[in-house]
């Protein structure tokens, strides 16, 4: 870690290790969303407030 540079010098360019983080990130919260479509109905239940 001796190639360390402060956030100055960084400034404007892309970091790595972030990039494959976001790219990581998205791919598992797209595939929480295809999970979540895939539930049936029949396991919904609506709640019915008395009012």
């Amino acid at each position: 870690m001796a190639n360390q540079k402060s956030g100055k010098d960084r400034r404007g360019e892309k970091n790595p290790e972030e990039e494959q983080r976001k790219q990581e990130s998205e791919e598992s919260a797209i595939e929480i969303d295809v999970h979540e479509e895939k539930i049936p109905d029949s396991v919904i239940k609506v709640r019915e407030e008395d009012s």
